[in-house]
């Protein structure tokens, strides 16, 4: 088949579950800012920093001159956060050093250099990686990596965010991880009796993506599915995120990639699936 349309659709909800009872304009500028501020703070160290804001007014880029320096790309991401992590109203010790990889990985070699003969000699830059939290929670989707270059001073050049300001909140004390079968009875609401979750649940903090941001709330993260991808157009897959407390779906998102043409999917179901589930 062809590959001409690629569909996913992501969604904000405001359903509610009944009996759940689990316990700026896009714009990138020199920054002119009060020396009381956080972001004055950082200019008295870097005064020549730009900034890149996304749409919920977010610095989503810090780029333009050496923001920090040390004597690893490690120590060099340390010292920056220690200094100016409340330029997004997040605390450095809610930063763990966990990368947004499936494995986690937390220091990542960027672009290979070469020597005049092109043989590989080591990489230009280091991406330091890091996960927010708030408690013992992850918050969904929350990462900064920071750039350094790999030299002898190891400078921090461009520092890119999707970290949310939840400032001091703290979820309520340790609650037990949830069940699969916790997960199911939730899918089988959303999505028919014959719903099921495949892989183990998570509780992580919900504060709205990056473009949209929303007040911090503890949330059970799930894949739901429904029947299976030799179904077609009736294969579903669905990521919920769904209100501890109150049962109100806070974040649904569409897991099916359809990459076929509508007019061939009936032909080719019985050679290929025309459909392929994934995280993106």
């Amino acid at each position: 088949p062809h590959f001409h349309r690629l569909h996913m659709r992501i969604e904000m909800s405001i359903r509610t579950l009944p009996l759940i009872t689990l316990a700026l304009t896009t714009a990138s500028f020199a920054v002119d800012a009060d020396l009381q501020t956080p972001m004055g703070q950082l200019l008295e160290d870097a005064p020549a920093a730009r900034t890149y804001m996304n749409n919920a007014g977010q610095i989503s880029r810090l780029y333009g001159t050496t923001l920090a320096t040390g004597q690893t790309p490690k120590e060099t991401a340390t010292t920056f956060l220690e200094a100016h992590s409340d330029i997004w109203n997040v605390e450095a010790a809610n930063l763990k050093p966990i990368g947004r990889f499936p494995n986690g990985k937390h220091l990542q070699p960027i672009m290979p250099r070469r020597t005049a003969d092109g043989l590989h000699d080591g990489y230009k830059f280091t991406g330091v990686y890091y996960s927010q939290f708030a408690g013992n929670y992850p918050v969904w989707r929350s990462n900064l990596c920071l750039l350094v270059r790999n030299s002898d001073e190891n400078e921090l050049v461009m520092a890119a965010s999707d970290l949310r300001p939840i400032g001091d909140y703290q979820p309520a004390a340790r609650m037990a991880e949830p069940s699969i079968e916790q997960a199911t009875f939730l899918a089988k609401q959303l999505l028919g009796i014959n719903a099921s979750v495949d892989h183990q649940p998570q509780l992580v903090v919900f504060a709205g993506t990056a473009e949209q941001l929303e007040e911090p709330r503890l949330a059970i993260q799930f894949e739901a599915r429904l029947g299976t991808n030799l179904e077609g157009s009736n294969y579903q897959k669905r990521l919920y995120l769904v209100d501890v407390k109150t049962g109100t779906v806070l974040y649904e998102e569409n897991r099916v990639l359809n990459c076929m043409e509508n007019h061939a999917a009936a032909a080719a179901a019985s050679l290929a699936t025309g459909s392929i589930s994934g995280s993106v």
